[in-house]
């Protein structure tokens, strides 16, 4: 997964280099594959107010803008036509440096003299194309850095996850294991909803039949939203994480993704039937369209997400078309869910549709954050889009969550890692991971946090304990054992011998594999002993044992 080391920052301090973060997290068994500066330096370029926009006197398809910044006014010669007097710009002053390479001077052009360049998304770097100047938010200060303000001079590193650690696949997760490593503390994300419409009941049902497969089902409505573009900032962050911006209800649910590991879903609620949810399994045969624009067949082993008239979204792998949100959507209903994470890795094969959050449900997600990261996009949503977010919430949890407590004997770690290890530095690094410990009678009584699912056992302990002391101060040691030599048997000395005797006469010994096909199992079976049929063979010839 791709993380931006900025958004990290807003929630663990990172006071080390890029380069040696990315060191201290593979020797801390999370493996940097590639540690990369984000964008060609910004330089140079500030915000600023358009105060005066008039024809250019020399040029039909030319303006002149009286732009105003913290350094005076400026006369700025422009071509676009997609600004207005009062928008807020990225001023390119003299001296400045484009990440193109271009060096921004003053210029005389068409008999005029322009002070500099108002700039596009395509000339900062943040799109490929654009048909206009960038325009910023109208609450944008004037005279603003706008590579800090968008985060433009940002590194990026890519880290390979491992199955095990599901918690990892987020912005959060990762911010956790930075301040264990670097001993900085961790910002726990503070969220609020402003709720300002009816009561969510007055909405949306919601009929949970299968508790085995789903956990828990979370879902909040937001009303009188406006479907349009994300701002900067927002497309910025996702696509320095690998996600493709769509609209700002979606980009929302993504942009919570990334942070807390969550996936989310949005569903228009004018186009569910029954203005219902009925979490179930699909019928054999049934079909649904998902947001790709192909027809998927069901079976009935597959969990789904329907209305009151048929299949809306694939339980943890993708939505359907129907209920896409569109530019015409004005209500939606927020889903936060926890499905089993082998539910979801059967569906996902089946269908070879693989998701970004069949990816993180298939590795487990965090059942007690699932109302969280709701409230999270709620607030968001509403936020970005000017809606109103409903009183209340739907909250099925029908078995809820219970922390295991593991026995951990301090003098067993020394054992298991050929080092000495303090009780108290055994206790100081779990608690850096979250966990709760508890001395009792000698042993440590520890308690993992909920996103923490991959913690089962004392060995489990051990393990995080070495990884947080380092493996490199463990000692490298060649084992020791003691190499006894016996007679061979009789049976095997007249093996060998015969084996000698046929290769003499031109015989070739082959050693061949357990496994046979269907065929020569039938040719040469002994019916009164039926061989073993492997579930999974390889190859049609490796089919019985």
């Amino acid at each position: 997964m791709l993380y931006s080391i900025n958004w990290l920052k807003e929630y663990v301090d990172i006071e080390i280099s890029p380069e040696e973060l990315s060191e201290r997290l593979t020797m801390a068994g999370l493996e940097v594959e590639e540690c990369r500066k984000a964008e060609p330096s910004v330089k140079g370029v500030v915000t600023a107010e358009i105060l005066k926009i008039e024809k250019h006197p020399n040029a039909d398809r030319l303006t002149l803008c009286k732009v105003r910044s913290t350094g005076g006014e400026y006369s700025i010669v422009c071509g676009a036509r997609n600004m207005k007097e009062g928008d807020k710009v990225a001023l390119a002053l003299p001296g400045a440096r484009l990440p193109s390479g271009i060096a921004i001077n003053k210029a005389k052009i068409r008999g005029i003299i322009s002070e500099g360049m108002m700039c596009s998304e395509e000339e900062l770097g943040l799109a490929q194309k654009s048909k206009g100047i960038m325009i910023l938010p109208p609450d944008t200060p004037v005279g603003l850095d706008v590579a800090e303000l968008l985060g433009l001079d940002d590194y990026v590193i890519d880290v390979a996850i491992t199955p095990n650690r599901g918690d990892c696949l987020s912005i959060i997760g990762l911010a956790r294991e930075i301040g264990a490593v670097t001993g900085s503390p961790f910002r726990e994300i503070s969220i609020s909803v402003k709720e300002e419409a009816k009561d969510v009941g007055d909405y949306i049902t919601v009929d949970l039949r299968e508790p085995a497969l789903c956990r828990r089902y979370t879902a909040r409505v937001v009303e009188g939203i406006k479907v349009s573009d994300s701002p900067v900032w927002l497309k910025r962050r996702l696509e320095l994480c690998g996600i493709r911006p769509i609209n700002n209800v979606v980009d929302a649910t993504n942009y919570v993704m990334l942070e807390m590991g969550q996936p989310l879903h949005a569903f228009d609620l004018e186009k569910l039937k029954g203005r219902t949810l009925v979490i179930r399994r699909a019928e054999k045969g049934e079909t649904i369209k998902t947001i790709d624009g192909k027809e998927r067949t069901l079976d009935e082993e597959m969990l789904l997400i329907a209305d009151s008239e048929g299949p809306q979204a694939v339980a943890g792998v993708m939505g359907g078309e129907h209920s896409e949100v569109t530019e015409k959507t004005t209500t939606i209903v927020l889903e936060s869910a926890w499905f089993e994470p082998s539910s979801v890795r059967k569906t996902s094969k089946k269908l070879s549709l693989s998701t970004d959050s069949s990816y993180r449900f298939e590795r487990g997600v965090d059942i007690e954050a699932v109302g969280k990261a709701l409230d999270r996009v709620a607030a968001l949503v509403a936020e970005l889009t000017g809606g109103k977010v409903a009183k209340g919430s739907i909250d099925i949890y029908p078995e809820k969550f219970t922390p295991c407590t593991i026995s951990l004997k301090p003098e067993r770690v020394e054992r298991s890692l050929g080092i000495e290890v303090k009780k108290e530095e055994i206790t100081e690094i779990l608690k850096a991971l979250s966990m709760r410990v508890e001395e009792k009678e000698g042993c440590l009584e520890v308690t993992p946090p909920s996103f923490r699912q991959d913690i089962k056992c004392e060995a489990d302990l051990i393990e995080e304990v070495a990884r947080l002391k380092g493996y490199d101060a463990i000692p490298l040691a060649m084992p020791v054992s003691t190499i006894k030599t016996r007679r061979p048997s009789p049976s095997f000395a007249t093996r060998r011998k015969i084996a000698s005797i046929l290769t003499g006469q031109g015989f070739t010994e082959v050693i061949n594999y357990s496994f046979i096909s269907r065929q020569c199992f039938e040719l040469c079976g002994d019916k009164d002993r039926p061989g073993v049929f492997i579930m999974n063979p390889l190859t049609e010839e490796q089919v019985v044992m």
